[in-house]
């Protein structure tokens, strides 16, 4: 474990609540962390479940549909619509979507032999070179789920790495509220300024 990394990590969350935007964050959240989980590409996303009714058990589920890359352009945009086709068949946003938030890696979850015949292994995952995964769940907003997803080609992540990601969790949730707080009160000071200043000019 590179406890320098994971330092970071802390201290950035510590600091979330002088976040100027989400979108900064997750951006400078994203950077910090592949030092952390070394892989190809990291992915943020947030998922919306919606129950068609009170007696369906599985969810529609709205995710992300361009969403935050480390590094920047990692995943070709011309392959995005094939997951957002595909992505209620993932083992991991099936668990994700049932409340279950805890961290897994894909392998966890499923036989790899079988989920390479999938439709989104095949039009997705394949021709984005993923073949491991890593998730690090958390709740976000009301009724939305956040995932930062560590995608590899080769090896799968360790016992460690899934260890330190569960660890991770809560410090992530906490400086994801602490950032978005911070993000609506410098907007809402930015919209007041210039009544303040139309105030002092009457």
């Amino acid at each position: 474990m590179d406890t320098k990394a994971v330092n970071a990590i802390l201290a950035l969350v510590a600091d979330a609540q002088s976040a100027v935007s989400v979108e900064a964050y997750h951006a400078t959240l994203l950077a910090t962390l592949a030092n952390v989980f070394p892989c190809d590409v990291l992915v943020f996303n947030e998922f919306q479940p919606r129950y068609d009714s009170a007696a369906s058990a599985t969810p529609s589920i709205i995710c992300t549909a361009s969403p935050p890359l480390e590094p920047r352009g990692a995943i070709a945009p011309a392959l995005l619509p094939a997951f957002l086709l595909h992505m209620t068949a993932h083992p991991l946003i099936r668990l994700h979507a049932a409340g279950d938030c805890h961290s897994y890696r894909l392998s966890d979850t499923i036989s790899m032999r079988g989920f390479r015949r999938s439709a989104l292994y095949g039009e997705f995952l394949r021709p984005a070179a993923i073949e491991h995964q890593l998730t690090l769940a958390f709740e976000g907003p009301p009724r939305r789920l956040l995932g930062i997803w560590a995608n590899r080609t080769r090896p799968d992540f360790s016992e460690e790495q899934l260890l330190l990601a569960e660890l991770l969790r809560p410090q992530l949730q906490a400086g994801e509220r602490a950032a978005r707080r911070a993000a609506a009160r410098a907007l809402l000071t930015s919209r007041e300024a210039p009544r303040r200043l139309a105030g002092r000019c009457c």
